[in-house]
């Protein structure tokens, strides 16, 4: 735990991302970063008010927008999304991990 983190405890703005990512190595899990058309995604932050973004522009958060900041991926008639079999695993240092 860095100075910086522990000097957030209390403040009400834990960083509760570094949590997950601790839970996440415990547990061999990965986060996918599917390469869709377009620069789609299969998920979208709406950018609403709160720990990230503000409704007024005080120059500490940005503002909020209420729009999603990416555009969803809509499979075309009859096209469907699947993941693959084996995708590409990568460890913390960016090195392939072979099955």
């Amino acid at each position: 735990v860095t100075r910086w983190f522990k000097q957030q405890e209390g403040s009400g703005k834990e960083m509760w991302t570094m949590w997950f990512v601790y839970y996440a190595n415990e547990h061999n899990w990965f986060t996918m970063y599917p390469n869709l058309p377009g620069k789609t995604a299969l998920a979208a932050n709406w950018r609403e008010a709160g720990v990230h973004y503000s409704e007024d522009t005080d120059g500490k958060k940005s503002p909020s927008t209420g729009s999603p900041d990416s555009a969803l991926y809509e499979a075309a008639p009859g096209d469907e999304f699947r993941f693959p079999d084996d995708p590409l695993r990568l460890d913390w240092d960016g090195t392939k991990i072979v099955p």
